[in-house]
């Protein structure tokens, strides 16, 4: 609670001190802009990576625990082990 109080407080001054600041009257170059660009295409990228990278860590938490590649599912349903080539050779 505290926590949301002060990011609250916070996000007021900001919103404040933003508000009251006098015009700049800056010049923004080609350059400049594809900087912003850049920098605003690379978070998307970034964001979209961590929210991949969580959704695979939340799925691997709440999936099944017998997700392995190389089992066979007709063998689990009939409780049989599952047989390599190299056995059946």
């Amino acid at each position: 609670m505290l926590l949301r109080k002060i990011s609250h407080l916070f996000l007021l001054v900001v919103s404040l001190v933003f508000i009251t600041m006098p015009s700049a009257y800056a010049y923004l170059d080609p350059g400049t802009g594809s900087m912003i660009l850049q920098a605003t295409i690379a978070a998307i990228a970034l964001g979209l990576a961590t929210i991949r990278s969580w959704w695979y860590r939340l799925a691997d938490l709440f999936g099944s625990k017998s997700n392995n590649k190389n089992e066979n599912p007709e063998s689990l349903e009939n409780n049989e082990p599952t047989e390599s080539k190299e056995q059946h050779e």
